[in-house]
């Protein structure tokens, strides 16, 4: 497994959902959560200030394009990195296309992504992201158990799963909130148990 799918968060927030499509104010304010956190921990006046690097998920159009404005606006980033397709309508517009005037232009680096011509198919594999996630839940799956315990395909992590006891939390610890309705109060009520 590479070495990312290693890395243990100092702070992380769960959005639940695969798309941000679904709730974005709630996604960019995970992010901003995170961000804050980041500048608060780690940005001390005097000291060095440690690198920020933000992966985004091949935004570039619709909702995810404005989520990118708007975390770039939000971030004010030193350095930029976009990554050219030779599909142009796979690539951001060039330039600062998120400022707005007045704000410190940041250095912009672009490169162009290898092309499958100038690789040999030995060398190029090409990466989903369903099998990315899947592999980042089993690496994280994994660390329930010890390193000594041999977990080489899912089936044994799935049984090795079941046999731990299930975590459990006190039906009064639990808050429901639903993010795209209304709840009534007679469901507020017998979700409190009153």
């Amino acid at each position: 497994m590479p070495a990312f799918l290693y890395v243990k968060p100092i702070r992380c927030c769960f959005y639940g959902d695969i798309s941000s499509k679904g709730d974005p104010e709630s996604y960019l304010n995970s992010l901003f959560l995170l961000y804050n956190y980041f500048v608060e921990k780690y940005r001390c006046p005097g000291s060095e200030v440690l690198p920020l690097i933000v992966n985004t998920p091949g935004w570039v159009k619709g909702t995810g394009f404005d989520m990118l404005v708007e975390m770039l606006r939000y971030i004010c980033p030193t350095i930029v990195v976009p990554i050219r397709t030779r599909m142009q309508r796979k690539n951001l517009p060039d330039g600062m296309f998120w400022l707005t005037g007045g704000e410190t232009e940041p250095k912009v680096i672009t490169i162009d992504a290898a092309s499958r011509d100038s690789l040999s198919k030995s060398s190029l594999k090409w990466k989903d992201g369903g099998g990315m996630r899947e592999r980042r839940l089993v690496e994280y799956f994994k660390q329930c158990f010890s390193s000594d315990i041999s977990l080489a395909t899912n089936k044994e992590l799935a049984y090795a799963l079941a046999s731990l006891p299930p975590y459990e939390v006190s039906f009064s610890d639990v808050t429901v909130m639903h993010l795209h309705c209304e709840v009534s109060c007679l469901s507020c009520q017998l979700c409190s148990g009153t």
